[in-house]
């Protein structure tokens, strides 16, 4: 948590679009309460499992104060004026790149 930041996912990492809203409810905010608990502050940030939501997935993370969302995969985040704070993508990253993979998939 001090060298970066905790984001929020699931108790038991479901596909959120098969779940009602009573169900992702209780995945997300048992979830956000747990790691509450142990980094000592409030989670600003949530990781979509799977890279899926629906318009239920993102109203509970707004509702619970998340201030931004990270999808499973797009690439390098382009920061531009349209940027939507609830869809961050990101690069999928594995210990087994080499160097030359590695700043392929950055660059």
């Amino acid at each position: 948590d001090r060298l970066g930041q905790v984001c929020g996912h699931t108790v038991d990492h479901a596909d959120l679009t098969g779940l009602g809203y009573a169900a992702q409810l209780n995945e997300i905010r048992s979830n956000k309460q747990y790691l509450e608990r142990i980094v000592g502050h409030p989670l600003t940030c949530f990781a979509y499992p799977y890279g899926a939501y629906n318009q239920t997935t993102m109203g509970i993370v707004m509702d619970l104060g998340f201030t931004n969302a990270v999808d499973a995969w797009g690439g390098p985040l382009k920061f531009t004026p349209a940027l939507d704070p609830y869809h961050l993508t990101r690069i999928n990253l594995s210990g087994y790149y080499t160097l030359s993979e590695y700043i392929g998939l950055v660059s």
